[in-house]
């Protein structure tokens, strides 16, 4: 756009084959700058957390380049990173001792998990406990393969109010997981099939609603926009009634 920024930074990896590319359209038309990559190796969180990183780096690296197209476009030494799926969790180990030579000069000034699925690699509860980057989980009510009761409240409660500066959790109601992609194209659909989720909305209301939640959540965390901030606390109360549940803590 002719808006000349900077904007935030996400950095965000999702499940291969799905796509996202309306969920990406919408926070970047926003005023967000969206790297994302799908995630082929479904099994290793502590490598996709590395991606994280060097994606973040290396987004950085283009900011301060004359010649890259995203030259001062980006709020510098600031990065939110989020994922989906299989690697939801992954965020949440960039603080781990295996990871630190992987550290970089970004700050990871927030976290956003889409779909959350547990997963035992690289003590994901300990390094929840222990993260201090504002936190954003986003759940479907009807997710019947990864429910948030067993998933993503779990983990919202290992993450500490202190020193953590928020951490926020949201259930959309109605929804079911397979719902937030473009397509069900991948093994999201065949899990689905054998639990039979009930569902009353379609991927375009997850979608927007979604997009309604992260983008006044990055501008109030990354950009210190306090209208922002107060925009996405009330929506959310707003929409409690109609179309989400939420849980928060924040200083």
């Amino acid at each position: 756009g002719n808006t000349p920024g900077p904007f935030p930074l996400l950095v965000f990896g999702y499940t291969s084959p799905d796509r996202f590319d309306n969920l990406i359209r919408s926070i970047s038309s926003s005023g967000v700058v969206v790297a994302a990559f799908p995630v082929f190796d479904l099994n290793h969180n502590l490598d996709f957390a590395k991606d994280l990183l060097f994606v973040s780096t290396e987004m950085h690296y283009e900011n301060a380049s004359p010649i890259s197209s995203f030259y001062g476009k980006i709020i510098t030494g600031k990065a939110c990173i989020m994922g989906q799926g299989i690697g939801s969790s992954s965020p949440y180990l960039i603080t781990q001792p295996d990871l630190q030579p992987y550290n970089i000069p970004v700050n990871i000034t927030g976290i956003i998990s889409l779909g959350l699925r547990l997963t035992t690699e690289g003590g994901l509860f300990g390094a929840a406990s222990t993260s201090t980057a504002p936190a954003l989980i986003i759940a479907a009510e009807n997710d019947c393969v990864y429910s948030p009761s067993s998933n993503a409240i779990p983990l919202y409660n290992a993450i500490s109010r202190y020193p953590a500066a928020c951490k926020t959790y949201v259930e959309v109601r109605n929804a079911s997981s397979c719902t937030l992609a473009d397509a069900f194209i991948s093994d999201c659909q065949a899990d689905e099939a054998f639990c039979h989720p009930s569902t009353g909305i379609g991927s375009s209301m997850h979608q927007n609603l979604t997009a309604q939640i992260i983008s006044p959540w990055l501008s109030g965390i990354m950009q210190d926009d306090m209208a922002e901030w107060i925009r996405f606390k009330s929506s959310l109360r707003s929409m409690t009634s109609t179309s989400l549940a939420f849980l928060q803590l924040c200083h």
